[in-house]
């Protein structure tokens, strides 16, 4: 069993914060109107506008955010902790670097959509009518400031930490609940990565069936997840490592394009991928069956 302490020494939690401006605003007054025009109560619903809508600039801006979060998600393993995520220590640099790309995509998107944010709310005055307010729009220097990102890292708190003032019996119980939460944890966190190679593997079994699509990522996405697998396996486990290896070497040589035309390469594809996955069971419970 991976101890406490190994796992404090391999990783780190990193979290991920990114705002942004929603352009939508609450109208009192439009609200009051349409539940007064229903004979409905002053509860009974509330108005909300879309101050740019249709804006394209806006929405890539807002987009970025959104595919940075994926791919953070992606790269890390679930904690305990709201908002943090475990950061294996092999996989920082790439971690480290993708991130770099995603933060100059949010900064890109956003610069841009701040220059044309004066002729998108003039736009607005023609698209929202009388229900425009120029009180809803602030300075495109105020807008600006509503776009943040910071990325914070910290280290897996260790129970040796553990430095206050205590007598010996308590501090021993802050101890133990301390490595009791860690390990469960980083089982957590290996129940996701076991989960992302059988869901790898789920999708190939399912494309070489006799009625599956089989798409020109399926091959690519497995080997993807393999290689991240190499540096997300946190725990050191010896069996993720000798099952995502077996899934390189049985699944991932094969082309999709002769997966597409070959039946019986598809057959045979399809009972490799069910041999590997009921193996996986030994190890993995998956919480929809295959």
């Amino acid at each position: 069993m991976v101890t406490y302490q190994n796992v404090s020494a391999r990783a780190l939690l990193v979290n991920l914060s990114i705002s942004f401006w929603s352009a939508r605003k609450f109208d009192r007054r439009a609200t009051a109107e349409v539940n007064e025009r229903h004979d409905a109560a002053v509860d009974a619903g509330r108005y909300n506008k879309h101050l740019l809508v249709g804006a394209a600039a806006h929405k890539r801006a807002i987009d970025t955010a959104g595919a940075a979060r994926a791919v953070h998600y992606q790269e890390t393993l679930p904690w305990t902790d709201e908002g943090r995520r475990l950061l294996p220590t092999a996989n920082y640099m790439t971690y480290v670097n993708v991130m770099r790309k995603e933060r100059e995509a949010f900064d890109l998107a956003v610069d841009n959509f701040i220059d044309e944010y004066p002729a998108l709310r003039e736009q607005a005055r023609l698209r929202l009518g009388s229900l425009y307010d120029e009180a809803d729009f602030p300075s495109a220097q105020v807008v600006r400031s509503k776009f943040s990102w910071s990325l914070d890292f910290s280290p897996v708190p260790s129970s040796g930490d553990v430095r206050v003032d205590l007598p010996a019996d308590q501090l021993s119980a802050i101890e133990a609940s301390l490595t009791e939460r860690a390990e469960a944890a980083t089982r957590l966190a290996m129940e996701d990565a076991w989960g992302r190679l059988h869901e790898a593997v789920a999708r190939i079994k399912k494309a070489a069936g006799k009625d599956g699509v089989v798409r020109g990522t399926l091959i690519e996405h497995a080997r993807e997840t393999i290689d991240m697998l190499g540096r997300l396996n946190v725990a050191e486990d010896e069996n993720l490592d000798l099952m995502r290896r077996r899934v390189e070497a049985e699944l991932t040589a094969i082309s999709v394009e002769d997966l597409r035309k070959d039946d019986v390469l598809r057959a045979d594809t399809e009972r490799r991928a069910a041999n590997i996955m009921a193996a996986m069971s030994g190890f993995f419970s998956s919480p929809v069956a295959a």
